[in-house]
């Protein structure tokens, strides 16, 4: 099988050394249990990379193979494979920061034409520096705040980011 780039690197394996032994442990699953219960979906990078945006928008920090995991599962709930009432489990084995370089692909709108993916902007979570402008002092490698220092930097940090979510006091 010849190998394409992908966001899901641990996916790209050509000739994968334990599928024979998968494929025998899928067969006796679906035999034991009766009915065929073991279903592979097919996603595309643009929805492995639309799964991570959304998980990590929700609080997840999911790296590409979670997004990969959630859609299928998202793949496998619209093909029916998933029974209404059913809970699914899904594994993201590596943590974001392993494939940064993915995520601010998306960001950043550049990834190259072989992935074909293209960023949906609703999707997009970039990081923003929040630097309150009346704050002298800022924490600093090695150099935390003390004291009335820290209080004042709290304070207004949190002051900033209610400002731009546009949150009022109540």
């Amino acid at each position: 099988m010849t190998v394409k780039p992908s966001v899901a690197q641990a996916a790209m394996i050509g000739n994968p050394v334990s599928m024979p032994r998968v494929i025998q442990i899928a067969r006796a699953y679906n035999q034991t249990a009766g009915e065929k219960r073991i279903f592979v979906v097919q996603v595309a990078e643009q929805e492995i990379m639309d799964s991570m945006m959304v998980a990590n928008r929700n609080g997840n920090v999911a790296c590409t193979q979670g997004g990969e995991s959630m859609a299928g599962f998202r793949k496998a709930i619209e093909k029916g494979f998933v029974r209404r009432g059913e809970t699914g489990i899904l594994d993201s084995t590596a943590h974001m920061l392993k494939f940064i370089t993915f995520q601010d692909m998306y960001f950043q709108d550049t990834f190259p034409p072989e992935f074909g993916v293209t960023p949906r902007e609703e999707l997009k979570n970039a990081p923003s520096l929040i630097k309150p402008e009346r704050l002298q002092r800022f924490p600093q490698p090695g150099k935390p705040l003390q004291g009335e220092d820290m209080k004042r930097f709290i304070e207004e940090t949190v002051a900033e980011i209610a400002r731009i979510l546009e949150l009022k006091r109540r």
